[in-house]
C-alpha cells in the first residue's frame, strides 16, 4: 500500500513569522493592531465585564456574571490574535497582559479542565446540557487555540496545559460520542487538530474525526433541538431570576449588560430561517459530510466545520472528503456568489 503524501510538504509552509507585509495600506493597518487596537479590544473586554467573568469563578471577586452564555470565546479569541501579533512584535507589555489573562483562565478552570463561565457560575456541576445552542465545545475550542498560539511564540508549558487539561476531559468524557452530542456551533473539530499536530497525542485527532463523522446523524435531531431549545429558554430564565436576587435593593447594579451592547438581526424570512434550523441545515446537522451537496446554514458555523474537514484530510488522506469539498467549494462559487 502506497504510504499517503500530503498534498502540501511541511517544507513549503512559511510560518507566519517569516511573512513581512510591506504594501503600504496593510502595514499602516498592522501597525494599528499591533500599537492600539489589540490593547482597546481587552479595554472593551473588561468594560464588557467579559474578564470579569472569569474572576467571578475564580473568587477573585465578588459580582454577578454578565453576557451571553458564549462570551468567554471573546476573549479567548482576543488571546489568539494577542498572541498573533507576539509572533511578528514581541511586546513586553502584551506578553504580561497575556500571562495575566491565562492565569485568570488557569485560576478559574476546574481541577478536571473545565472552564465555561456561564455553567460554572449560573450552574455549578452542571455540564453537557445543550450541544445546540449553548456554545459550551465552541468556546472550549477557541481557549484551546489561544493557548496553542501563545505557546508557539513563548514555549510556555504551563500556558499549553490548561489547553491540554480542558482537551483530555473532552477525550474521556466523548470516547463514546453519539450523534446528539455533536455540537450546534462547529470549532472545537479544528482545535482538537491543531492540538494533535502540536503534541502528537492521537486522542485529539481521533476524537476531532468522531465530531466531523457523527455529524448530521441524528435521525431525530428535530426532537432534539425542541428539547435543548426549550432547555436554554428555562435555563435564562434562571439566570434572569439570579439576577434579580442578587441586585434587588443594590446600589451598584450594573448599568450596561453586556446583552445590551449587541442586537440579533434575522436578515430574510423568519419562515425559511426556521426550517432551516429545525431541518438541522442551519446547524450542518442535516446529513453527513459526505452526503453535502451545497454550503447550507449558518456561514460562520458551515466555514468552522469545512476548515476542520479540510484539516482531516491532509491528516489521514480520505480522498472522499477531499472530493466532497470541492464539490462544496464548486457550489459556493458558482452559484452562491
Amino acid at each position: 500500500m502506497k504510504e499517503y503524501q500530503p498534498p502540501y510538504s511541511k517544507s513549503r509552509t512559511i510560518p507566519f513569522s517569516q511573512v513581512e507585509v510591506s504594501d503600504s495600506f496593510w502595514s499602516s493597518i498592522q501597525r494599528t493592531n499591533t500599537e492600539k487596537a489589540i490593547f482597546h479590544q481587552y479595554t472593551q473586554l473588561e468594560k464588557s465585564y467579559t474578564i470579569d467573568n472569569f474572576r467571578l469563578v475564580a473568587k477573585e471577586k465578588e459580582g454577578f456574571r454578565e453576557g451571553y452564555f458564549y462570551s468567554d470565546s471573546d476573549a479567548h479569541k482576543w488571546a489568539e490574535a494577542a498572541a498573533n501579533i507576539l509572533e511578528r512584535n514581541r511586546n513586553l507589555e502584551l506578553e504580561e497582559l497575556l500571562d495575566s489573562f491565562f492565569k485568570l483562565v488557569e485560576n478559574a478552570q476546574d481541577d478536571d479542565g473545565y472552564i465555561f463561565t456561564y455553567n460554572q457560575f449560573h450552574f455549578p456541576n452542571k455540564r453537557w446540557l445543550n450541544f445546540q445552542f449553548e456554545h459550551e465545545l465552541y468556546v472550549i475550542g477557541h481557549l484551546i487555540e489561544a493557548v496553542i498560539a501563545y505557546y508557539a511564540v513563548t514555549k510556555k508549558d504551563n500556558i499549553l496545559k490548561i489547553g491540554i487539561k480542558a482537551a483530555d476531559l473532552l477525550v474521556d468524557r466523548f470516547k463514546s460520542l453519539s450523534p446528539s452530542e455533536t455540537p450546534g456551533h462547529e470549532e472545537i473539530e479544528l482545535a482538537l487538530i491543531k492540538l494533535y499536530r502540536l503534541t502528537k497525542n492521537s486522542d485529539y485527532l481521533e476524537l476531532a474525526e468522531k465530531f466531523i463523522e457523527k455529524r448530521g446523524k441524528n435521525r431525530f435531531f428535530f426532537l432534539k433541538l425542541t428539547k435543548d431549545k426549550h432547555s436554554v429558554g428555562k435555563r435564562s430564565e434562571i439566570v434572569a431570576e439570579q439576577r434579580r436576587r442578587y441586585f434587588y435593593n443594590k446600589s451598584d447594579k450594573v448599568e450596561k449588560k453586556m446583552s445590551d451592547l449587541s442586537s440579533t438581526v434575522i436578515r430574510g424570512s423568519k419562515t425559511r430561517f426556521y426550517i432551516s434550523r429545525f431541518t438541522g441545515k442551519y446547524f450542518q446537522q442535516y446529513r453527513p459530510i459526505r452526503k453535502m451537496k451545497k454550503p447550507e446554514g449558518h456561514s460562520v458555523r458551515f466555514g468552522y466545520f469545512v476548515t476542520a474537514v479540510a484539516m482531516l484530510y491532509k491528516e489521514n488522506g480520505d480522498r472522499s472528503i477531499i472530493t466532497t469539498l470541492e464539490k462544496l467549494w464548486d457550489s459556493m462559487v458558482q452559484k452562491r456568489f
